[in-house]
């Protein structure tokens, strides 16, 4: 068993390292990092532990139940991650805003990329619509994400008439109240306030909840990630989801 908590340390420690690099630092590699160092000292304790879990039954019931809540919690997380992953939106929505998700030398980060590509062929398929591009200035980065992303679509085609620039927000939350407001300016005030979010499959669920909370009418198309970063995100999203339900709605 020892022996089994060392291995798990490792590898979690060694996927979470991987994923700052190809990434960058973020909630979710941070949690991995912090369990495998969790895991690391249980197995340095190893046998110490193991006799007081024999011997005292208030630290096995307390630890059990801890732990247990705790995936619990995790568990129903994601089952309303998993359960807005499929696309639900119906023809002729006029607006779409796509969420940033990090640039790099002024280039969409790959997780970007799939997301505007998604926007790409809906708006292709509908030229009327306006596109909302959202993301404010990274550190390091002379432009905005908001700016990177409508480079992109213009060069995917989308013509740069359709495109609605919103390059102040740094979180989900105010990705979609800046937009809302530019939305006012595009959309005739006699319509409902119906937005097609594109974003990664993971996000859907929080962004479209966001959404509804400052009166939206939310509907989601999703992007795929890319297999070696999905445990990292699902983590992020966990705990971002957590924070909205328990703590505030305004942040991550």
């Amino acid at each position: 068993m020892r022996l089994l908590f060392f291995f798990i340390s490792i590898t979690w420690m060694f996927y979470s390292i991987f994923v700052i690099a190809i990434t960058r630092i973020d909630t979710g590699a941070l949690a991995i990092l912090f369990v495998s160092f969790l895991f690391m000292t249980i197995a340095i304790v190893y046998h110490p532990l193991r006799i007081r879990w024999k011997k005292n039954k208030t630290f096995r019931v307390s630890t059990l139940s801890a732990v247990s809540i705790a995936l619990i919690i995790a568990l129903c997380l994601e089952g309303l991650i998993l359960s807005s992953i499929k696309d639900d939106h119906p023809a002729g929505i006029d607006y779409v805003l796509v969420l940033g998700a990090g640039i790099k030398d002024g280039k969409p980060s790959r997780v970007l990329k799939e997301r505007l590509d998604k926007a790409s062929e809906y708006l292709h398929e509908h030229p009327h619509a306006k596109v909302a591009v959202s993301g404010g200035l990274t550190d390091g980065e002379r432009e905005t994400e908001a700016e990177a992303m409508g480079t992109y679509l213009k060069n995917k085609g989308v013509p740069s008439g359709s495109i609605v620039y919103e390059n102040k927000a740094t979180s989900t939350y105010e990705n979609i109240k800046f937009s809302q407001e530019l939305m006012k300016k595009y959309l005739s005030p006699e319509k409902e306030q119906r937005v097609l979010i594109i974003s990664s499959d993971f996000h859907l669920h929080r962004a479209k909840c966001l959404a509804e909370d400052i009166g939206l009418k939310a509907f989601g198309q999703g992007s795929s990630v890319p297999l070696s970063v999905t445990p990292q995100v699902h983590v992020r999203e966990i705990l971002a989801l957590a924070k909205y339900y328990v703590i505030d709605k305004n942040y991550f």
